[in-house]
């Protein structure tokens, strides 16, 4: 079976976000502390939905997890909402709406990086000990080959291996000496598989080939 790690994210997608929604909360921020030195349009800054449009984009399902999306769309409508309530007191910013903006711009920040995360690991994260890929994304990999199989009876091969008596021999040979017995495992493991094969370390005493 080959698992296929082409990148399902635009590289400059989140940056592109990121700067827009800083953007949009300099915008807030300037027009709810000094509204009279305003001089844009006087409509209300529309909050940025590049990242959010991106996800609720069909094509993209199968990169994304469902429940994550909506944890994502909860937090943006909560900055949104947080970011029309400053302008609502326009000169007259309390610490309460400042801190609730606040808030949610970094609730939404930090969402948008378990999101490159999850998708950059599924594509292309590798275990730095071993050169095997990481057990980050095997999850989202093998649920697409299991597909592919339902839909065109493609079948595939899995092989699960653990180190027996790990636990004894990391406490006798130490952590350094365990990641060279873990890479050279690795070796041994993938030097007959073909290179369309892929193999995961789990961790520890666990290695998974497809």
């Amino acid at each position: 079976m080959a698992l296929r790690y082409t990148s399902v994210l635009p590289n400059d997608l989140l940056l592109r976000d990121i700067k827009a929604h800083m953007d949009w909360f300099e915008t807030v921020l300037r027009r709810s502390f000094f509204p009279a030195a305003v001089t844009e349009d006087g409509e209300a800054p529309a909050i940025p939905a590049i990242f959010v449009k991106w996800c609720g984009d069909n094509t993209h399902k199968e990169s994304v997890d469902e429940k994550d999306v909506e944890h994502l769309l909860q937090i943006h409508d909560a900055l949104a909402e947080a970011g029309a309530d400053c302008l609502r007191v326009a000169g007259g910013m309390t610490q309460e709406n400042y801190t609730a903006l606040t808030q949610c711009l970094d609730a939404y920040m930090k969402q948008l990086q378990k999101f490159s995360e999850d998708l950059a690991g599924s594509n292309f994260s590798i275990d730095t000990v071993t050169g095997l890929r990481s057990a980050a994304g095997m999850k989202n990999e093998i649920a697409r080959e299991l597909d592919r199989r339902d839909r065109k009876s493609d079948v595939f091969c899995v092989c699960a291996l653990s180190i027996d008596g790990h636990e004894a021999l990391a406490e006798n040979r130490g952590e350094r000496r365990m990641k060279e017995i873990y890479a050279h495992i690795a070796e041994i493991l993938m030097d007959p598989l073909r290179s369309y094969d892929d193999g995961y370390f789990l961790g520890k005493a666990h290695i998974f080939c497809a």
